[in-house]
């Protein structure tokens, strides 16, 4: 059944009406740590979960469409009413980071950035990708 579904999609004329909403959400995870080298220790026990491993941070995400079809000239047409993302980032938040360096704390505060900057461009291919359907490109 899954086979002959996808290759009806495959087979059709796809069309794309609907304009890519989405809810982007950001949470934390706690982490008390003494210094980098312990703050090392603490993510790879206690940072969200990425298949297998703990990791600083992930973005998680549903892409959501809801879609009919037409019989038109060209022959049968899907038509997506409703394309919608869903995503929420982890990231981490040092508890105690004001207890460290001057240093430590620059440290930190780019390497943060660097974070956010790295799951926003994750979220930015979900949005590509959503954003293609919207346009027309995956048939």
């Amino acid at each position: 059944m899954k086979f002959l579904f996808i290759l009806f999609i495959s087979l059709a004329v796809f069309s794309s009406y609907a304009k890519v909403q989405y809810q982007f959400t950001t949470t934390t995870y706690e982490i008390k740590a003494n210094n980098i080298d312990d703050l090392l220790i603490k993510v790879q026990q206690n940072g969200p979960k990425l298949k297998q491993h703990n990791s600083w941070a992930v973005l998680s995400w549903d892409l959501n469409t809801e879609y009919h079809f037409i019989s038109n000239q060209q022959g049968c047409q899907l038509i997506a009413d409703q394309i919608s993302i869903i995503a929420e980032v982890t990231l981490p938040y040092w508890k105690n980071i004001d207890d460290n360096n001057p240093s430590v704390r620059k440290w930190w505060k780019k390497f943060t950035d660097f974070i956010k900057i790295h799951e926003d461009k994750h979220f930015t291919n979900v949005y590509k990708i959503a954003s293609a359907l919207e346009i027309n490109i995956v048939k």
